[in-house]
């Protein structure tokens, strides 16, 4: 029986892991400020599952006085008689993100109280952090957090914090998870719609995962990351592929690893984090791209092998597009166009 918990829990952890880390990030250079003064050494890497619900346990008395502290202010806040140009009027509040299961992201803001970040799963509380707001720029804020985010497991919370605009709705978007917000919208369909990883303002509970059509238009980012919003669809020729000795995982299984070269780099808008659909079998695999020069760019291909299978790997000169071919998964509006009535 402890075995069995002890598996469903290493899953259900592994499984918001994969959603926190989906594309890398790496995102552009941050435009200069005033540096914020650190609360602990910078991580070098992640700590473990263990220490990581350590250092989040040593803050949980004052992120819970915080979070109390941001909820009545909030409930206070006389957003009208707030002038324009303060940020508190339109993005002081909660924003959520999540599937209902694995992950459930919330993200308090007020302008006093703070910043605090939460992430729970089927299990209890994944992650969390939270913070003074150091310093207000028209696109955001930077905050000071109690926890380092480079501590964490998920690689999801940051210093960095940006407002982003979308027709009637409102997004607080960590700087970590600013390019798989680039890569939702390229990608179009359910994946633009849901905006799964990006968390989304609500005003009440009975809105938190009320699911709504993508707004028309693009949303409202930085330039550094706007120039990464695909207008039409990349065409890529494969050059070489560099398959990788098959390493090994439980029951003798196996993942097939490959290098992936492509013709076409910044030159064609590629850059590091764009996904590439791979048709295998019935289902896709994912190419992800994590070098780019100007004119060629490399991405990693990895296949799950059933016990004694062999991978089909892509093959020279075959073309890939980006949004590619991807499974028929219709928007919620599509589907409510579909429902007979």
């Amino acid at each position: 029986m402890k075995l069995a918990v002890a598996l469903v829990r290493l899953f259900s952890i592994w499984l918001a892991y994969s959603v926190a880390t989906a594309v890398p990030a790496q995102a552009p250079p941050e435009l200069p400020g005033k540096p914020v003064a650190e609360t602990q050494p910078r991580k070098k890497c992640p700590v473990n599952e263990h220490e990581l619900q350590t250092l989040i346990q040593a803050q949980r008395q004052a992120m819970d006085k915080r979070n109390a502290a941001i909820d009545e202010e909030l409930k206070h806040l006389d957003r009208p008689a707030l002038n324009d140009t303060d940020w508190a009027k339109e993005w002081a509040g909660e924003y959520y993100t999540g599937d209902g299961l694995g992950m459930n992201v919330i993200i308090k803001i007020a302008p006093k109280s703070g910043v605090v970040y939460t992430w729970h799963g089927c299990l209890g509380l994944y992650d969390a952090n939270h913070g003074d707001i150091a310093e207000t720029f028209p696109d955001g804020v930077r905050i000071k957090p109690a926890i380092d985010p480079d501590a964490s497991m998920f690689q999801y919370m940051s210093e960095r914090l940006y407002f982003v605009r979308w027709g009637d709705q409102r997004y607080l978007v960590p700087e970590a998870q600013m390019l798989q917000l680039v890569y939702n919208y390229n990608h179009g369909g359910y994946h633009r719609e849901l905006m799964l990883s990006i968390p989304r303002k609500f005003e009440d509970l009975r809105q938190m995962r009320v699911e709504k059509p993508a707004p028309d238009g693009r949303p409202e980012l930085p330039s550094k990351y706007a120039r990464y919003i695909i207008e039409k669809p990349v065409q890529l020729r494969i050059r070489e592929v560099k398959a990788e000795p098959e390493s090994p995982v439980p029951n003798d299984a196996g993942v097939s690893s490959s290098r992936i070269v492509f013709e076409g780099g910044t030159n064609q808008n590629v850059f590091v984090g764009m996904e590439l659909l791979f048709e295998y079998g019935l289902s896709f695999v994912t190419i992800t791209i994590d070098k780019v020069t100007q004119s060629d760019s490399e991405g990693v291909l990895s296949i799950p092998l059933d016990v004694g299978s062999t991978a089909s790997l892509p093959k020279q000169n075959m073309m890939l597009s980006f949004p590619g071919a991807k499974p028929n998964i219709p928007t919620n509006t599509e589907r409510k166009e579909r429902t007979p009535k």
